[in-house]
């Protein structure tokens, strides 16, 4: 782009200097012209004319004549000549394709230019006809314009002895006027003032592309300085984000630990709360049934006095994973309500559903076979079971729910234990290995 800039500059500037050359030669030839004209006119006039009333010989060889003076035509010739010798380098000619005589070698229409110079004011008169050439080896303008047939000359050229012409007539071209002026100066002028420009302009861009440099150097250091920083904002991000995850994968395990009984893996009594709460307040918007099943397990006591409260234990968390076999829907939630006990929420659950469920948990538990041997209703480990179901009304309270489960609860121990709601079940028969561990 610096290259094409200055290239561009240059030749603009080519240009127009040499439109300004061609239109000050142009302008300089014209006014020469049209001074030489006015000279040879002003020459006729003030000077030919008082020559020949005193006497004097109007005469193209006045130099070897005594008291003879130069006709007006020699005269301009004369003029151009010494013109010539001017610093300006400018000359004159004046031709015609009828020379007299004495001028066949130096008249005449010598070359292309005067020719078609002669064809064009023959043409157009009152338009000048120039052309830049090579003049003399050197660069020029040569600038032709009419020399018409003037009334004071006419008798001369046409009673002359001598003359190639004797039909001439008032304002018919008779002659080119030439002038030449070369521009040879105006065109070193021109180079060094486009080379003073070119190493201006170039000079001026140079600094231009220094500080461009600079400012894209700071920029690209700015730039890296960003991705830098926007890398370590990445990092950070990313660091954030890991220890966000972490910080949500331990809430997330906490909120579970806490919501979660520690010995049986199941839900405890805190979620069972908020669950409860929940649930409660839906069926209460949406007016279905909210079942309830508190679940004991029986002799429990018992058990832990002669097998241990590490037996317990295990059969805490037997019993707690075969129930949550049963409580499988999503919705359903079973939790380990204290000590022995253990409840399951079942929204949507009518007393019928919830006594069949009952059944499949009172059931699984049996089924377990766990020996007993200190209970007094079965040999096995066995629970009782008591619910209940209802629609939640404003009118009532939520812990109504759990009340009427543990009366029931109640009443199933009542009737003998190992049944829901005080119903009684077959109890299994026990297998010869169970009844040696038993024993």
């Amino acid at each position: 782009m610096f290259s094409v800039g200055v290239a561009a500059i240059v030749c603009h500037l080519n240009h127009l200097s040499d439109i300004q050359i061609r239109s000050t030669a142009i302008q300089n030839s014209r006014i020469l012209s049209e001074a030489l004209t006015e000279f040879r006119t002003l020459y006729t006039s003030e000077v030919v004319v008082a020559a020949k009333a005193a006497g004097l010989e109007v005469t193209h060889d006045y130099a070897t004549r005594d008291g003879a003076i130069p006709l007006p035509a020699t005269f301009s010739m004369l003029l151009g000549r010494r013109l010539a010798g001017h610093p300006s380098g400018a000359t004159s000619r004046l031709y015609s394709p009828f020379p007299f005589p004495w001028r066949e070698n130096s008249g005449g229409l010598r070359d292309s230019f005067a020719q078609d110079a002669w064809l064009a004011l023959l043409a157009n008169p009152e338009q000048a006809f120039y052309r830049f050439e090579i003049v003399d080896g050197l660069p020029a303008l040569r600038y032709a314009t009419a020399d018409l047939m003037r009334e004071s000359c006419i008798g001369c050229h046409n009673s002359h002895p001598d003359t190639p012409k004797n039909d001439w007539s008032t304002g018919q071209l008779r002659g080119v006027m030439e002038v030449i002026t070369p521009i040879e100066s105006q065109m070193v002028l021109n180079n060094d003032m486009v080379r003073e420009t070119f190493y201006l302009t170039t000079g001026v861009m140079l600094l231009s592309l220094i500080g461009i440099g600079f400012v894209l150097n700071r920029l690209h250091e700015r730039t890296d300085e960003a991705h830098a920083l926007a890398e370590t904002a990445r990092n950070i991000n990313h660091n954030l984000v890991q220890e966000m995850q972490i910080r949500e994968n331990a809430e997330a395990e906490l909120l579970k630990l806490s919501n979660t009984d520690a010995l049986t893996g199941i839900g405890n009594r805190r979620i069972f709360d908020i669950e409860f709460e929940r649930e409660w307040k839906r069926a209460l918007r949406s007016h279905y049934q909210l079942a309830i099943l508190l679940i004991d397990i029986d002799h429990f006591k018992t058990y832990n006095d002669n097998y241990g409260h590490q037996a317990g234990d295990d059969a805490l968390r037997q019993v707690a994973t075969a129930m949550s076999k049963i409580a499988a829907r999503s919705s359903d939630l079973l939790a380990r309500f204290g000590g022995e006990e253990f409840v399951l929420l079942m929204p949507d659950t009518n007393e019928e559903g919830a006594m069949l469920i009952g059944e499949k948990l009172r059931r699984e538990v049996e089924n377990l076979a766990i020996p007993h041997e200190f209970a007094q209703t079965s040999k096995v480990v066995t629970v009782s079971i008591g619910l209940t179901a209802m629609v939640p009304a404003h009118s009532i309270r939520r812990t109504e729910l759990i009340e009427q489960a543990d009366r029931e609860l109640y009443r199933s121990k009542k009737s003998g234990r190992n049944c829901v709601n005080g119903q009684r079940f077959a109890t299994p028969a026990i297998s010869e290995s169970q009844q040696a561990d038993v024993s």
